[in-house]
């Protein structure tokens, strides 16, 4: 079946979808939507870079519907739940960058529009489709019941820039931002967070006038008795993302997208894998799913997908509320 797509953002992370997307033979790009077209030379330059064939608008109120249509939304996160609602109520089926809202109040009144006007909501998010955990999960009884991990993510940026610097458009920091990667992989894999505790600090003046955390550490337990910690910064020297599982008979180590190595309690590497899983696959198989979901009405499928996102939105907001804020006298 043909599937149309408009995609709503073109920043980058909207440029990465397109580029992905127009790859896919059973997909067509009807349209983008970004208000940066109102500037004349940035519309010629993505004019020549998708073609004639897409429609390049302003504003969304412009949109016309068409058949079998999904928006794909990228913007920043003050803008998902208005955007999500009017295109929702334009017709379209909605997939979305991470997070599915800001606020579990939010996601919940996105529920309610969608069954109104049944349309389905999907949320991007990078992890559940990595084959590396799906490899691992199969894996872990090598090592038995786990009871511990930690799960570390660092970002090398110097200084946070953009609209990620604002809190209006920002509306949380690293938690909401890269923190929901991390609640998915925990919530999905390892058992639903039900107690935190969290401290998160700041690295620059502009962050901290913002309250916009570029650091926090989360302590943690979840429903099958695990407990962890979650370490997340956007200011290390490199990009990092690693997790340790302990389990009662060894200890596994996972780099997303990378490998991941198990060792019995003796220190013996028992078992291996190394691969490379480039983002675009990820993507890419998110999608197609997503779209057969739609296709084949799969109901099942999508509310399992549907209330884990609204798990993890309201796990943050569960964080958020316990958060404790250190201030530097100077940073």
């Amino acid at each position: 079946m043909k599937n149309s797509i408009v995609i709503i953002g073109f920043g980058k992370q909207g440029q990465e979808y397109f580029e992905s997307i127009e790859k896919l033979s059973n997909i067509t790009i009807k349209a983008i939507v970004d208000s940066s077209f109102n500037q004349k030379i940035y519309l010629e330059k993505v004019s020549i870079k998708v073609g004639e064939d897409i429609i390049l608008l302003e504003n969304i109120e412009d949109l016309e519907e068409y058949d079998n249509c999904t928006a794909i939304i990228c913007v920043p996160h003050k803008y998902h739940f208005e955007i999500t609602k009017n295109c929702i109520k334009k017709g379209f089926n909605i997939i979305k960058e991470k997070p599915l809202d800001y606020s579990y109040l939010n996601a919940k009144k996105l529920e309610e529009i969608s069954i109104q006007y049944n349309k389905k909501i999907f949320t991007l998010c990078q992890r559940i489709y990595d084959p590396i955990f799906s490899e691992f999960i199969k894996k872990i009884n090598l090592i038995g019941k786990p009871y511990a991990l930690q799960y570390d993510y660092f970002l090398s940026h110097n200084k946070t820039t953009g609209w990620r610097s604002k809190k209006d458009l920002a509306r949380g920091g690293v938690l909401l931002d890269m923190g929901y990667h991390i609640i998915d992989t925990i919530n999905n894999f390892f058992g639903e967070i039900i107690e935190t505790n969290s401290y998160s600090a700041f690295s620059n003046e502009e962050t901290k006038k913002e309250i916009l955390e570029d650091y926090t550490t989360i302590s943690f337990k979840n429903r099958r008795e695990v407990i962890g910690t979650i370490n997340i910064g956007r200011n290390y020297h490199k990009k990092k993302e690693y997790i340790t599982v302990f389990c009662d008979q060894g200890i596994a180590e996972i780099s997303p997208k990378k490998g991941f190595s198990i060792y019995n309690n003796n220190g013996q590497e028992i078992y291996k894998v190394e691969v490379h899983v480039k983002n675009e696959e990820v993507t890419i198989n998110q999608i197609q799913d997503f779209l057969n979901i739609i296709n084949f009405n799969d109901e099942f499928s999508y509310k399992k997908h549907f209330n884990r996102h609204l798990l993890n939105v309201e796990t943050i907001d569960h964080i958020y509320s316990k958060q404790q804020i250190n201030f530097l006298n100077s940073i």
